[in-house]
Formats: C-alpha cells, structure tokens, sequence
C-alpha cells in the first residue's frame, strides 16, 4: 500500500509537472514578438520653417507589449529664415527617437490612432554666415500623436525647447 501511494504521488507530480510546462508553451507562444521595419518619412516644420525628409526603424513589440513602439529616425532638410540681419537658409539635421502606443480601430488592428513623445537633436547651419552664428544644435522634446492605415501614417508634434514649434510628418513602413 505504501508503494502504491508512492507512485501516485511521483505520477500526480510529474501529471502536474507536465500541465505547467505545457501551460508555460504556451504562454510563451502567445507572448508577443518584437518586429523591426524600415521606413522612409518626410515633412513640414513651423518656426524653424522647413521641409523634410529622412528614414525610420519600427520596432514594434517592445518589451513584449504589443502597441508600443520606438522609433528611433534621422531626418535631413532646408528652411528659410527671415530676421533682422536678413532672409537666409539653412539646413536641418535631426537625429532622435519617438516612443508611440497605438490604439486600434478595427479588430484587425490596421487602422489605429497612437499618442507619442520623443527626444530630439537638431543641427542647422546658415546658407549665410555673415547674417550671425553660422550653426547652431539644439534638444528638445516633442510630443503628439497620429493615425496609421496599414503602413502609411502620419504625425503631428509639438516641439518642447528650442527646436521646431509643430512638425507634420507622412511616413511610409515597408
């Protein structure tokens, strides 16, 4: 009797043994996987005016949450100025990354709505260099938001510091 109930607890634990790593499987096939895309981005910017254009890398899936993605980006582009010494242009360069959480629309998930914040670095050096300082980098922080159909999207920041005030841009995901 006493080997009887030595077996069947050796063979319940293993039963249960067997459950949760079956359990832990599957939890583990449901756990959502990062992806990482490319993409191609481009345009406006108000006080610093100027158009834009640069590349993107999606990630989505950070963390294993599946409606947050960063999207770190490089952008070049061209402006003018009008001031006190003169009109001028310039060229841009901005270098950040912008964290969004997405919120579907439809139970496919292809058409979502998304709020994002991010940090920026500008660079932008004059056409002109007797109009003043010749070149001039900035940080900053952006926030806003924006609408994704499939893999065209488009965003609207605010600038936080002294970079651009509000930037619109249209995106492209491959």
């Amino acid at each position: 009797m006493r080997r009887f109930k030595l077996v069947a607890v050796a063979a319940l634990g293993l039963m249960a043994l067997g459950v949760s790593t079956a359990s832990a499987k599957q939890e583990l096939a449901a756990t959502p996987t990062m992806t990482t895309s490319v993409g191609i981005r481009g345009g406006v910017s108000v006080d610093l005016d100027s158009f834009n254009g640069g590349l993107h890398l999606a990630l989505d899936g950070v963390a294993g949450i599946p409606m947050l993605r960063i999207e770190p980006l490089i952008e070049v582009g061209h402006g003018s100025v009008n001031s006190a010494f003169g009109d001028y242009g310039y060229f841009l360069g901005r270098i950040g990354a912008n964290a969004k959480y997405f919120f579907p629309l439809d139970p496919m998930g292809e058409k979502r709505l998304h709020a994002a914040a991010g940090l920026s670095l500008y660079y932008a050096k004059a056409d002109n260099c007797s109009v003043g300082g010749c070149d001039a980098t900035e940080a900053g922080m952006t926030i806003g938001g924006g609408f994704e159909m499939g893999k065209f999207g488009i965003d609207a920041f605010i600038g936080l510091g002294d970079i651009p005030d509000f930037t619109i841009i249209a995106l492209y995901t491959f």
